[in-house]
Protein backbone atom coordinates (compact mmCIF):
# COMPACT_ATOMS: atom_id res chain seq x y z
CA UNK A 1 0.00 0.00 0.00
CA UNK A 2 1.00 3.03 -0.66
CA UNK A 3 0.01 7.32 -1.41
CA UNK A 4 -0.89 8.20 -4.86
CA UNK A 5 1.83 8.37 -7.34
CA UNK A 6 1.87 10.66 -10.08
CA UNK A 7 3.54 10.28 -13.53
CA UNK A 8 4.38 12.30 -16.87
CA UNK A 9 5.33 10.09 -19.87
CA UNK A 10 5.91 11.84 -23.49
CA UNK A 11 6.83 10.46 -26.70
CA UNK A 12 9.22 7.46 -26.00
CA UNK A 13 9.44 7.89 -22.43
CA UNK A 14 5.78 6.44 -22.67
CA UNK A 15 7.52 3.16 -22.64
CA UNK A 16 8.08 3.60 -18.54
CA UNK A 17 4.16 3.07 -18.26
CA UNK A 18 5.55 -0.55 -17.35
CA UNK A 19 6.69 1.17 -14.16
CA UNK A 20 2.47 1.73 -13.06
CA UNK A 21 1.15 -1.22 -14.53
CA UNK A 22 2.90 -3.80 -15.87
CA UNK A 23 2.42 -3.15 -19.33
CA UNK A 24 5.21 -1.82 -21.62
CA UNK A 25 4.10 0.72 -24.53
CA UNK A 26 5.38 -0.53 -27.80
CA UNK A 27 5.44 1.80 -30.85
CA UNK A 28 3.86 4.79 -29.37
CA UNK A 29 4.03 8.06 -31.85
CA UNK A 30 6.26 10.96 -31.05
CA UNK A 31 3.22 13.03 -30.49
CA UNK A 32 1.67 10.10 -27.39
CA UNK A 33 1.68 11.75 -23.96
CA UNK A 34 0.35 10.06 -21.18
CA UNK A 35 -0.40 11.77 -17.45
CA UNK A 36 -1.04 9.18 -14.89
CA UNK A 37 -1.98 9.18 -11.31
CA UNK A 38 -1.82 5.56 -9.72
CA UNK A 39 -2.35 3.58 -6.97
CA UNK A 40 -2.07 0.17 -5.41
CA UNK A 41 -3.91 -1.11 -2.33
CA UNK A 42 -2.57 -5.01 -2.76
CA UNK A 43 -6.14 -6.83 -4.45
CA UNK A 44 -6.96 -3.13 -6.50
CA UNK A 45 -4.94 -1.00 -7.87
CA UNK A 46 -6.27 1.82 -9.86
CA UNK A 47 -4.97 4.48 -12.13
CA UNK A 48 -6.04 7.78 -13.86
CA UNK A 49 -4.78 7.97 -17.35
CA UNK A 50 -5.03 10.94 -19.43
CA UNK A 51 -4.05 10.16 -22.83
CA UNK A 52 -3.18 12.89 -25.68
CA UNK A 53 -3.88 11.55 -28.97
CA UNK A 54 -3.21 7.85 -28.93
CA UNK A 55 -1.95 4.94 -31.12
CA UNK A 56 0.08 2.15 -29.44
CA UNK A 57 0.53 -1.53 -28.61
CA UNK A 58 0.73 -2.48 -24.89
CA UNK A 59 1.96 -5.52 -24.00
CA UNK A 60 4.93 -7.70 -22.03
CA UNK A 61 2.58 -7.39 -18.91
CA UNK A 62 4.66 -8.32 -16.21
CA UNK A 63 4.42 -11.58 -14.58
CA UNK A 64 2.94 -9.97 -10.87
CA UNK A 65 -0.44 -8.89 -13.07
CA UNK A 66 -1.29 -12.15 -14.67
CA UNK A 67 -4.02 -13.09 -11.77
CA UNK A 68 -5.66 -9.78 -12.12
CA UNK A 69 -8.64 -8.61 -14.50
CA UNK A 70 -8.09 -5.03 -15.79
CA UNK A 71 -11.77 -2.85 -16.12
CA UNK A 72 -10.83 0.20 -18.48
CA UNK A 73 -13.97 3.19 -18.20
CA UNK A 74 -13.60 5.98 -20.53
CA UNK A 75 -14.65 8.75 -18.55
CA UNK A 76 -14.42 11.44 -21.44
CA UNK A 77 -13.70 11.27 -25.23
CA UNK A 78 -13.78 7.64 -27.05
CA UNK A 79 -11.35 5.16 -27.63
CA UNK A 80 -10.68 1.65 -29.70
CA UNK A 81 -9.51 -1.09 -27.75
CA UNK A 82 -8.27 -4.16 -30.05
CA UNK A 83 -8.00 -7.34 -28.36
CA UNK A 84 -7.20 -10.72 -30.22
CA UNK A 85 -8.03 -9.04 -33.21
CA UNK A 86 -11.54 -7.88 -32.66
CA UNK A 87 -12.29 -3.58 -31.85
CA UNK A 88 -14.23 -2.55 -28.62
CA UNK A 89 -15.27 0.95 -29.07
CA UNK A 90 -14.85 2.18 -25.57
CA UNK A 91 -17.32 5.31 -24.93
CA UNK A 92 -17.91 7.55 -21.79
CA UNK A 93 -20.42 5.62 -19.33
CA UNK A 94 -19.06 1.97 -20.07
CA UNK A 95 -16.28 -0.72 -19.37
CA UNK A 96 -14.69 -2.81 -20.68
CA UNK A 97 -13.63 -5.97 -18.59
CA UNK A 98 -10.47 -7.88 -20.26
CA UNK A 99 -7.52 -10.25 -19.59
CA UNK A 100 -4.58 -8.33 -19.07
CA UNK A 101 -2.42 -11.25 -20.51
CA UNK A 102 -3.57 -10.46 -23.95
CA UNK A 103 -1.78 -7.66 -25.67
CA UNK A 104 -3.63 -4.98 -27.03
CA UNK A 105 -3.92 -1.91 -28.92
CA UNK A 106 -5.32 1.21 -27.87
CA UNK A 107 -6.16 4.32 -29.90
CA UNK A 108 -7.88 7.44 -29.67
CA UNK A 109 -8.26 10.32 -32.08
CA UNK A 110 -8.29 13.32 -29.47
CA UNK A 111 -7.42 13.83 -25.55
CA UNK A 112 -9.41 11.43 -23.25
CA UNK A 113 -9.38 10.59 -19.61
CA UNK A 114 -9.84 6.68 -18.63
CA UNK A 115 -9.66 4.84 -15.39
CA UNK A 116 -7.80 1.58 -15.05
CA UNK A 117 -8.66 -0.81 -12.43
CA UNK A 118 -7.01 -4.57 -11.70
CA UNK A 119 -9.12 -6.47 -9.35
CA UNK A 120 -8.20 -9.99 -8.44
CA UNK A 121 -9.49 -12.47 -11.11
CA UNK A 122 -10.96 -14.66 -8.67
CA UNK A 123 -13.38 -11.79 -7.61
CA UNK A 124 -14.72 -11.06 -11.62
CA UNK A 125 -14.81 -14.74 -12.21
CA UNK A 126 -18.14 -15.63 -10.41
CA UNK A 127 -19.74 -12.09 -12.59
CA UNK A 128 -18.74 -12.74 -15.35
CA UNK A 129 -16.46 -16.10 -17.53
CA UNK A 130 -15.59 -14.49 -20.57
CA UNK A 131 -13.47 -12.10 -21.93
CA UNK A 132 -13.16 -9.11 -23.36
CA UNK A 133 -16.59 -7.48 -22.38
CA UNK A 134 -18.24 -4.06 -23.02
CA UNK A 135 -20.89 -3.21 -20.93
CA UNK A 136 -22.50 0.40 -20.49
CA UNK A 137 -22.12 1.02 -16.95
CA UNK A 138 -24.29 2.02 -14.11
CA UNK A 139 -24.62 5.83 -13.86
CA UNK A 140 -24.99 5.95 -10.40
CA UNK A 141 -22.82 3.38 -9.41
CA UNK A 142 -20.04 4.30 -11.48
CA UNK A 143 -20.22 8.19 -10.39
CA UNK A 144 -19.69 7.02 -6.76
CA UNK A 145 -16.77 4.69 -7.73
CA UNK A 146 -15.43 7.50 -9.84
CA UNK A 147 -15.96 10.41 -7.19
CA UNK A 148 -14.48 7.99 -4.74
CA UNK A 149 -11.24 6.36 -6.52
CA UNK A 150 -10.79 10.81 -7.41
CA UNK A 151 -10.72 11.90 -4.14
CA UNK A 152 -8.05 9.49 -3.04
CA UNK A 153 -5.65 9.86 -6.26
CA UNK A 154 -5.96 13.85 -5.62
CA UNK A 155 -5.04 13.37 -2.12
CA UNK A 156 -1.39 12.86 -1.02
CA UNK A 157 -2.33 10.65 1.85
CA UNK A 158 -0.11 7.94 2.79
CA UNK A 159 -2.71 4.39 2.57
CA UNK A 160 -0.95 2.07 4.34
CA UNK A 161 -1.33 1.23 7.74
CA UNK A 162 -4.56 0.96 9.78
CA UNK A 163 -7.69 1.73 7.52
CA UNK A 164 -6.26 0.73 4.59
CA UNK A 165 -7.44 -2.81 4.34
CA UNK A 166 -11.00 -1.17 4.59
CA UNK A 167 -10.77 1.34 2.08
CA UNK A 168 -9.19 -1.59 -0.33
CA UNK A 169 -12.31 -3.36 0.62
CA UNK A 170 -14.80 -0.57 -0.17
CA UNK A 171 -13.29 0.38 -3.50
CA UNK A 172 -13.32 -3.12 -4.74
CA UNK A 173 -17.05 -3.45 -3.64
CA UNK A 174 -18.03 -0.36 -5.31
CA UNK A 175 -16.04 -1.55 -8.30
CA UNK A 176 -17.66 -5.18 -8.32
CA UNK A 177 -21.15 -3.73 -7.66
CA UNK A 178 -21.10 -1.58 -10.99
CA UNK A 179 -19.65 -4.11 -13.08
CA UNK A 180 -22.59 -6.63 -11.54
CA UNK A 181 -25.02 -4.38 -12.37
CA UNK A 182 -24.09 -3.14 -15.38
CA UNK A 183 -23.56 -7.07 -16.36
CA UNK A 184 -26.85 -8.18 -15.13
CA UNK A 185 -28.41 -5.05 -17.72
CA UNK A 186 -26.70 -6.84 -20.46
CA UNK A 187 -27.26 -10.11 -20.18
CA UNK A 188 -31.13 -9.56 -19.49
CA UNK A 189 -31.14 -7.65 -22.41
CA UNK A 190 -29.46 -9.60 -24.51
CA UNK A 191 -31.45 -12.34 -27.25
CA UNK A 192 -33.18 -15.65 -26.27
CA UNK A 193 -29.78 -17.16 -26.31
CA UNK A 194 -28.67 -20.39 -23.96
CA UNK A 195 -26.40 -18.17 -22.01
CA UNK A 196 -29.44 -15.51 -20.97
CA UNK A 197 -28.61 -14.47 -16.90
CA UNK A 198 -26.08 -17.53 -16.81
CA UNK A 199 -23.56 -15.96 -14.98
CA UNK A 200 -26.28 -14.56 -12.06
CA UNK A 201 -27.82 -18.01 -11.70
CA UNK A 202 -24.24 -19.81 -11.46
CA UNK A 203 -23.08 -17.39 -9.00
CA UNK A 204 -26.45 -17.06 -6.98
CA UNK A 205 -25.69 -21.69 -7.02
CA UNK A 206 -22.28 -21.08 -5.93
CA UNK A 207 -23.27 -19.24 -2.88
CA UNK A 208 -26.08 -21.33 -2.10
CA UNK A 209 -24.29 -24.64 -2.35
CA UNK A 210 -21.61 -23.57 -0.04
CA UNK A 211 -24.00 -21.56 2.42
CA UNK A 212 -27.34 -23.46 2.24
CA UNK A 213 -27.05 -24.40 6.45
CA UNK A 214 -26.88 -20.41 7.35
CA UNK A 215 -30.58 -19.64 8.05
CA UNK A 216 -30.26 -15.83 6.98
CA UNK A 217 -29.11 -16.92 3.33
CA UNK A 218 -32.69 -15.91 1.08
CA UNK A 219 -34.12 -14.71 -1.60
CA UNK A 220 -32.36 -10.98 -0.88
CA UNK A 221 -29.25 -11.71 0.61
CA UNK A 222 -28.35 -13.78 -2.52
CA UNK A 223 -29.13 -10.69 -4.71
CA UNK A 224 -27.53 -8.70 -2.32
CA UNK A 225 -24.49 -11.01 -2.33
CA UNK A 226 -24.16 -10.71 -5.94
CA UNK A 227 -24.57 -7.25 -6.17
CA UNK A 228 -27.98 -7.19 -8.43
CA UNK A 229 -31.54 -6.16 -7.19
CA UNK A 230 -33.56 -8.85 -6.38
CA UNK A 231 -36.05 -8.40 -9.22
CA UNK A 232 -33.09 -9.12 -11.31
CA UNK A 233 -32.12 -11.94 -9.89
CA UNK A 234 -35.57 -13.59 -9.56
CA UNK A 235 -35.78 -12.70 -13.57
CA UNK A 236 -33.32 -14.66 -13.84
CA UNK A 237 -34.23 -17.83 -12.43
CA UNK A 238 -37.45 -17.00 -13.93
CA UNK A 239 -35.47 -17.89 -17.42
CA UNK A 240 -35.14 -21.31 -16.17
CA UNK A 241 -38.45 -22.11 -14.76
CA UNK A 242 -37.07 -21.55 -11.41
CA UNK A 243 -37.21 -18.92 -8.68
CA UNK A 244 -33.97 -18.37 -6.27
CA UNK A 245 -36.42 -19.08 -3.28
CA UNK A 246 -37.19 -22.37 -4.52
CA UNK A 247 -33.36 -22.91 -5.44
CA UNK A 248 -32.15 -22.55 -1.99
CA UNK A 249 -35.37 -24.97 -0.72
CA UNK A 250 -34.79 -27.44 -2.63
CA UNK A 251 -30.67 -27.50 -1.59
CA UNK A 252 -31.58 -27.41 1.53
CA UNK A 253 -34.42 -30.22 1.44
CA UNK A 254 -31.52 -31.94 -0.80
CA UNK A 255 -29.17 -32.42 2.33
CA UNK A 256 -32.01 -32.77 4.41
CA UNK A 257 -32.73 -35.90 2.72
CA UNK A 258 -29.53 -37.18 2.64
CA UNK A 259 -29.14 -36.77 6.46
CA UNK A 260 -32.49 -38.27 7.17
CA UNK A 261 -31.53 -41.19 5.44
CA UNK A 262 -30.05 -43.16 7.92
CA UNK A 263 -33.05 -42.66 10.46
CA UNK A 264 -35.84 -40.41 11.20
CA UNK A 265 -36.44 -40.04 15.11
CA UNK A 266 -37.74 -36.82 16.36
CA UNK A 267 -34.33 -35.89 17.72
CA UNK A 268 -32.60 -37.17 14.21
CA UNK A 269 -35.11 -35.09 12.53
CA UNK A 270 -34.59 -31.85 14.36
CA UNK A 271 -30.37 -32.23 13.91
CA UNK A 272 -31.24 -32.31 10.47
CA UNK A 273 -33.64 -29.17 10.00
CA UNK A 274 -31.01 -27.40 11.65
CA UNK A 275 -27.82 -28.45 9.68
CA UNK A 276 -30.09 -27.80 6.47
CA UNK A 277 -30.95 -24.39 7.61
CA UNK A 278 -34.51 -24.68 8.14
CA UNK A 279 -36.32 -22.73 10.69
CA UNK A 280 -38.47 -25.75 11.71
CA UNK A 281 -38.75 -29.84 11.58
CA UNK A 282 -42.54 -28.79 9.84
CA UNK A 283 -40.68 -26.44 7.05
CA UNK A 284 -38.29 -29.55 6.36
CA UNK A 285 -40.77 -31.83 6.00
CA UNK A 286 -42.58 -29.99 3.57
CA UNK A 287 -39.61 -28.99 1.20
CA UNK A 288 -38.82 -32.45 1.35
CA UNK A 289 -42.21 -33.33 0.03
CA UNK A 290 -42.16 -30.62 -2.31
CA UNK A 291 -38.90 -31.47 -3.97
CA UNK A 292 -40.69 -35.04 -4.45
CA UNK A 293 -43.39 -33.50 -6.21
CA UNK A 294 -41.01 -31.47 -8.48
Amino acid sequence: MASPQRYRRRGRGAAEFAELSGYRVKGAPAEFAVDVTAIDLGDVAMWRLHLTPVQATIADVLPGELETVQVLSTVSGTMTVRIAGISHELTPGSYLLFDPRRPHDVSSAEETTSFLYSVRRSAVEPIIREFPLRVDADPVYSRALRALVTSILDSERDYSGPGAGNLRIAIESALLASIAEAVGRFRATTSEGGDRFLVLIEGARQIIAGEFADRSLSATTLAQRLSVSRSLLHRAFESVGMTPAVELRNARARHAGHLLASGDSPAQRRAAAKASGFASVTSMLAAIEALGRD
